[in-house]
């Protein structure tokens, strides 16, 4: 049987695949239809969205996959139901309240700015409802549905975005693509939980039992420090360079970074949703008190993101300026330096990933306050130093030097706090295979063959070099991966 939590993480993974096709698509379109400061200002209002969003969920959502799967572990599914209904309607009111505040800040706005503010308003009921739908499926450990409706979501998103090119919309055309994706994702997720409710009587009673104390307290020792948490992620993973490069820098340079920025950050959300499958299943596990296969399955993960991470990085650095020139035109060059400064940094982000969902799982959220503090007053400080000389670059620098120290520390307290051994001669022989077959080679036939034609034959070169190499090591197919990182499932 294959590992559900690998499973999952396919699964997860599969959508932001999809993602990552979608987004590259729709960038093109929107990076060749607009000037450098026009993508500059779209940049930044979806940035903005992004965070209001963020801001509409907190850590709600979160704290729903989490104490629900432990409650599941306990054979309390009821009691499970029950707090995601009540987080549910927590989830709205507080949408509805940021959603009024910003339509009176729109009133105060000259109409360009008047009519991205109103648009984001419309949406922050239906992101705050997918982010709580999405949650409470994970916290079942059911994944393929929330893919289902992610993927259909991007494909609408990509049509849309499509329109308003042929149309000639500009900036608000692509903003209202972006956004109106978000409340189809909400009907089909909705519509995907009503149906599922009608086979049960219990699930299709909507209205919530009274919770006992004792669950609430639970729920909230969990979500109150992660809601800190929160704020700190903001500051380091939600592009807050962007607050800072549109203050301190120009809209060109915003533009550069967000180009870089997406293409870095689909690859690793990505990487995030292909270990996100292990937060569930560590959470049940730390439930039952199975210690054993916590660390087994930190183990497993461990080699799963670097198997993952490694070759994007890699390749990515090698293909960046033929990439990029090829997908969004010669005014995006200097967007490349950019990017290569931030795939430096997927890996350890893809593994710190892994490494604070099991810090989490385990009841550690509490360092997570203090490591974000941490990180966030360094990011800030990299932030304000960097980037008025060195622009998006300087910012790339500040994330990714953030990204890395945030590795560190965590491996190190999972070592230290938890007795998690790392996999190091398992991650060692795939970052030799990874840099030998991913960056030295595409590196070394871009020399030999330029253009197109070498840019391809590079692609395929170290793609077959890396599943050969990989497929040596045992770590495919996926019965030989479970054998070769401890874990038979």
């Amino acid at each position: 049987m294959k590992s559900l939590a690998i499973r999952n993480g396919l699964w997860n993974g599969l959508a932001n695949a999809v993602g990552v096709v979608t987004g590259i698509l729709g960038s093109m379109l929107v990076v060749r239809s607009l000037t450098p400061v026009e993508y500059g200002q779209f940049s930044y209002y979806i940035w903005l969205a992004s965070i209001l969003g963020t801001l509409g969920a907190l850590s709600l959502p979160n704290a729903v996959t989490k104490i629900t799967s432990e409650l599941r572990g306990e054979g309390r599914a009821a009691e499970a139901r029950d707090l995601a209904i009540w987080v549910a309607l927590i989830i709205v009111l507080v949408n509805l309240v940021l959603a009024g505040g910003l339509v009176i800040a729109a009133r105060a706005q000259p109409l360009p700015q008047q009519r991205y503010l109103l648009m984001i308003a419309l949406v922050l009921i239906p992101n705050g409802l997918n982010a709580v739908l999405r949650s409470t499926l994970w916290g079942k450990q059911i994944y393929r549905p929330v893919t289902a409706a992610i993927v259909l979501a991007l494909v609408v998103q990509l049509a849309l975005t499509a329109a308003a090119y042929a149309l000639n919309l500009g900036v608000s055309g692509y903003v209202a693509a972006m956004l109106l994706s978000i409340v189809f994702q909400a009907a089909v997720l909705a519509g995907f939980v009503w149906l599922q409710g009608r086979h049960t009587r219990a699930a299709t009673r909507f209205a919530p039992h009274k919770l006992h104390s004792g669950v609430w307290r639970r729920y909230a020792a969990f979500a109150f420090p992660l809601t800190f948490v929160l704020f700190f992620e903001l500051v380091v993973w939600q592009r807050s360079e962007i607050f800072f490069l549109e203050r301190l820098s120009t809209l060109e340079q915003v533009g550069y970074y967000n180009l870089a920025f997406t293409f870095f950050g689909m690859f690793l959300a990505l990487g995030w949703a292909l270990v996100n499958g292990y937060y569930p299943a560590l959470s049940q596990d730390y439930g039952a008190r199975d210690w054993r296969q916590v660390q087994h399955k930190v183990r497993q993960g461990m080699v799963f993101a670097a198997l993952f991470s490694l070759p994007i990085a890699c390749g990515g650095w090698a293909t960046a300026p033929q990439l990029i020139t090829l997908l969004y035109g010669a005014s995006m060059e200097p967007a490349i330096p950019v990017a290569r400064v931030l795939l430096l940094g997927l890996v350890p982000g893809t593994m710190a990933a892994l490494a604070g969902l099991t810090v989490s799982a385990v009841g550690g959220v509490w360092i997570h306050v203090r490591i974000g503090a941490v990180l966030a007053l360094i990011n800030i400080a990299l932030d304000i130093a960097l980037i008025p000389r060195y622009g998006a670059v300087g910012a790339a620098a500040a994330n990714t030097a953030t990204q890395a120290l945030n590795t560190i520390l965590l491996m190190i307290i999972l070592r230290q706090t938890y007795n998690v051994h790392l996999p190091r001669k398992a991650l060692a022989s795939l970052i030799t295979v990874g840099v030998g077959a991913t960056l030295l080679i595409p590196l070394a036939v871009q020399h030999w063959i330029p253009g197109l034609a070498g840019l391809a034959a590079a692609v395929l070169l170290s793609a077959l070099a890396y599943l050969g190499a990989i497929w040596k090591l045992g770590y495919l197919p996926l019965t030989d991966f479970r054998r070769a990182t401890g874990i038979i499932a």
